[in-house]
């Protein structure tokens, strides 16, 4: 009995391993219905991405504020997670939803319409936002904010088949609308994608959009 059950285990395992399927360190996935709508959502959590240039930019890239004549670093964790949707026609929407958490004295609004900029292998994929959700804002103490971006599925599989993805989050709150990008400087997160990231995305893909 326990010589079968180890066997079985085993296979299972070997099974996991071969597909690719073993869930991520530090991922969390969501399933939710809404029968009043009809529709299901599943939601990754815990995708964080490291920015670079952390302390470039007073306000913006390094958070960084003067308190009582100290210079203090803003912690701030940002995380580029995957969502799929699934309407009432059966129809399924796949969004990139940003996350942006900031504590200490600093604040970032992320600006409507195209706000987040990937560079796959040098190639630019410019994604959308309808606007901040579950925004939340205690004075200058600490901040968080979220934005969904609706991405093609074949854009996503182009990500996944890259070997260097990198990011840009443009930040709304500090800009004047007539500005050029050439003129934002500071005014926005940059980072790339580590290999956890896109084993991360990998795994929501195989596991949920491809399945």
């Amino acid at each position: 009995m326990r010589k079968n059950l180890f066997l079985v285990t085993a296979l299972c395992l070997l099974i996991s391993i071969g597909t690719g399927y073993a869930q991520p360190t530090g991922i969390k996935i969501k399933q939710t219905e809404d029968s009043f709508e009809d529709t299901k959502t599943v939601l990754m959590d815990g995708n964080k991405v490291k920015v670079d240039g952390v302390a470039q930019s007073a306000l913006i890239k390094g958070g960084l504020s003067i308190i009582k004549r100290d210079l203090q670093i803003s912690r701030i964790t940002t995380e580029l997670n995957l969502e799929q949707f699934t309407k009432t026609d059966g129809k399924k929407q796949l969004s990139v939803i940003v996350t942006i958490t900031i504590k200490d004295d600093a604040g970032f609004y992320i600006d409507r319409g195209e706000s987040l900029v990937l560079l796959v292998d040098g190639k630019r994929i410019g994604l959308s936002t309808a606007g901040e959700f579950n925004v939340s804002r205690n004075g200058t103490r600490s901040s968080s904010t979220n934005a969904r971006y609706t991405i093609a599925e074949a854009q996503l599989k182009s990500i996944l088949a890259a070997k260097t993805i990198q990011f840009r989050i443009i930040n709304g709150g500090f800009m004047e609308k007539k500005e050029e990008t050439r003129d934002k400087e500071g005014q926005y997160f940059e980072g790339s994608f580590s290999e956890k990231n896109t084993e991360a995305w990998q795994y929501f893909y195989d596991s949920y959009i491809k399945a």
